[in-house]
């Protein structure tokens, strides 16, 4: 994954971290995935402008450590850490060539794995998050899983903020462009597409153990704003999943 594309975007994906969709289906489903951090060391893969380390950090965590491959993101992580010290820890890596640290208690990968261009990466990815985590340590990733069924009816998830462009029928690996609609002026960014057999396989050769998958769903506080109508493709053909899984 190179840092020029979100490089390029830094700002707005930023503005994009407070976006309704993410603060009630994204945060929820991911927090039930890592579990509980008050008292530990929590590494945050692919942590943009630090969000999730900032949260972790108010949760109670120890320690907490960001990795990000673009500087830009580091930039902005490090200048609200600068403005509103939590003693967070933020350095620049790609993921698939991570360093390793002192061990973890858990770690997070919001919207990482599915930037892996090849199977070979995602294992990469995925032994390097191994690595540095504690035996029985605990790891939560989001990805992407396209559904090509929902697809093929001509709908998408624009009506939630997104838009996503792939060319059908689906084949491992293939590009995916994802548009941003909540910002001015949208911005994209390019993943690839892997079926979740493929991720799981990826952390079971990693050797992960109790995988278990979280389909997005909305809370009762986005139910409640937005009327259970308006969430009914989103409950159908939810756009991603979070993976739980054991060190």
């Amino acid at each position: 994954m190179s840092a020029t594309q979100y490089d390029a975007i830094a700002d707005a994906y930023a503005s994009s971290e407070q976006f309704a969709m993410r603060e009630h289906i994204e945060t929820p489903v991911l927090t039930r995935a890592l579990g509980p951090v008050t008292g530990l060391d929590v590494l945050d893969l692919a942590c943009g402008p630090g969000n999730y380390t900032r949260a972790y950090k108010r949760a109670g965590a120890r320690r907490v450590v960001g990795v990000d491959i673009s500087p830009e993101m580091l930039r902005i992580a490090l200048a609200e850490e600068a403005a509103r010290p939590l003693g967070i820890e933020y350095q620049q890596h790609a993921a698939e060539a991570l360093p390793s640290f002192a061990p973890f208690d858990a770690a997070s990968a919001v919207y990482l794995l599915h930037y892996a261009e090849s199977r070979e990466q995602l294992l990469r990815m995925c032994a390097g998050v191994h690595r540095n985590l504690k035996p029985g340590g605990r790891f939560a990733a989001m990805v992407t899983l396209l559904d090509e069924p929902f697809l093929r009816t001509g709908k998408n998830y624009n009506s939630y903020g997104v838009h996503e462009h792939a060319t059908l029928p689906l084949v491992e690996g293939a590009k995916v462009a994802i548009d941003f609609l909540m910002d001015d002026p949208p911005f994209t960014i390019q993943i690839f597409h892997w079926t979740r057999a493929t991720y799981e396989a990826a952390l079971r050769e990693a050797a992960f153990r109790d995988i278990q998958f979280f389909p997005q769903a909305p809370s009762e506080v986005a139910i409640q704003r937005f009327g259970a109508a308006f969430w009914q493709d989103f409950i159908a053909h939810p756009p991603a999943q979070a993976i739980s899984c054991t060190a």
